[in-house]
């Protein structure tokens, strides 16, 4: 139920964050942090290539 809260909460800046990344496919995402992957599941369908670090 967090989760869904927090993704409900943020999906204004996910939105922003993905229109001024403006990924391609050919380009890499690096992912340092501890979030619920939402984000990264949304960039993962703009560009295959996802490299996460999770402590």
């Amino acid at each position: 139920m967090s989760t869904f809260i927090m993704n409900r909460i943020n999906g204004k800046q996910y939105k922003t964050v993905m229109a001024i990344l403006d990924l391609k496919k050919n380009e890499t995402v690096l992912d340092i942090g501890f979030g619920n992957g939402y984000l990264l599941q949304k960039l993962a369908k703009k560009t295959m290539r996802i490299i996460s670090v999770v402590k």
